[in-house]
């Protein structure tokens, strides 16, 4: 048997755990919603949420434990490099980036007369502190290690495609939000989406992109409910 015959027959096995660690990692979240907004978490928000965390941290767990143990693939892979201040710099200098685009986005909604109040920010000001910032923590490490670090490496890994990989896990994001946020807010989501999801091609920085999405979601998870100001 040649070289070439063994590297093929191991790289079949590899290929086969790819594509199951892309179907927990784009399947895994959109069952995780269509079962939220179902009930199947139970009728009260914060059970609702707290399910959810679980959920989320359990399919990121697994994406990681198939790219190590399946497709024998190190976590700097997807990005989990070595953590040092230039992650924690670019992180909150493309945070603040992002967030100076939604005035952006809400004068577009303004110009065209559409409305903006997702009812989810609604009940978001009003959970309580520790539910938020659990929100926040999961939204920030689950969603990059899934829509970004694993899906976007990975796509491009097994398709040779950089568009194929920025495109799919951008649209299955940004879908995902429109049951609890609204139509309108989509635009928002898709700005963040667009900025997080080139920020990961250009640099490769999972760290990065996780510190970025923290200091996003910080604005309505953690200083909205703050002032009491409405978003939108």
């Amino acid at each position: 048997m040649s070289a070439r015959t063994i590297d093929a027959s191991s790289a079949a096995p590899r290929s086969a755990w790819t594509w199951l660690g892309l179907l927990v990692a784009l399947g895994g979240p959109s069952l995780a919603v269509a079962a939220k907004h179902a009930g199947y978490f139970g009728s009260q928000v914060i059970g609702g949420d707290i399910w959810n965390w679980f959920v989320l941290w359990g399919l990121a767990l697994v994406t990681m434990l198939i790219l190590v143990a399946g497709e024998r693939q190190p976590l700097s892979a997807i990005g989990f490099r070595r953590f040092g201040w230039t992650s924690v710099g670019f992180g909150v200098g493309l945070g603040v980036a992002v967030i100076m685009l939604f005035p952006v986005a809400g004068a577009i909604l303004k110009t065209f007369n559409i409305a903006n109040s997702p009812p989810a920010l609604t009940q978001v000001m009003a959970l309580p502190l520790w539910l938020r910032v659990g929100t926040l923590l999961t939204a920030g490490f689950t969603e990059e290690i899934l829509f970004r670090g694993y899906t976007i490496s990975r796509l491009k890994a097994a398709t040779g495609s950089t568009a194929i990989a920025a495109l799919i896990p951008f649209a299955v994001f940004v879908v995902l939000h429109l049951p609890s946020w609204g139509a309108a807010h989509l635009l928002f989501v898709s700005l963040a989406a667009v900025m997080f999801t080139g920020a990961f091609l250009w640099r490769g920085d999972l760290w990065a992109n996780i510190i970025a999405h923290l200091v996003v979601d910080s604005v309505p998870l953690l200083i909205l409910p703050l002032t009491g100001i409405p978003h939108g």
